[in-house]
């Protein structure tokens, strides 16, 4: 019986996947998942970064997922938060490091010249700064401090 022994071989090849990569309760991926999103990762740089559908990790951001593989399960948890280059993240951490250039004896401008941005931009007075803005004054810190 042909039909009998191919799904023999297909119940016994879905054990030994199940073995290698057992299922796991996907509370601790959400609430990672929440961390990224606080952070400025958004569900389909998250669904990107490790190679997962972002219909999947809506699934389990919202949780109707409650079960993952753990290798899923150990992407997320292990995933470091990077966000796109323009999204909008709270001024916070600019502002300090702008406060460390500043007590350095940079100025707006010449920081504003040395980073490529515009003097309004590098001031980080609105309420939002762009993760680009704060990557590359981290970058120059890194440079300066090494």
């Amino acid at each position: 019986m042909p039909c009998r022994d191919a799904h023999a071989a297909y119940r016994r090849e879905r054990r030994r996947l199940e073995r290698a990569d057992p299922w796991l309760p996907a509370a601790d991926a959400l609430v990672r998942l929440e961390q990224l999103a606080r952070e400025g990762v958004g569900i389909r740089r998250v669904a990107a970064l490790v190679n997962l559908s972002p219909s999947f990790v809506q699934r389990i951001r919202n949780g109707r997922a409650r079960r993952i593989r753990s290798s899923t399960a150990r992407a997320i948890l292990t995933l470091e938060p990077r966000p796109t280059p323009g999204t909008l993240l709270r001024p916070a951490r600019a502002r300090v490091l702008l406060r460390w250039f500043l007590t350095e004896g940079f100025t707006l401008t010449a920081l504003a010249v040395r980073l490529g941005l515009d003097p309004d931009t590098v001031a980080c007075r609105g309420r939002f700064v762009r993760s680009r803005t704060e990557a590359r004054l981290a970058a120059f810190r890194r440079l300066l401090t090494e």
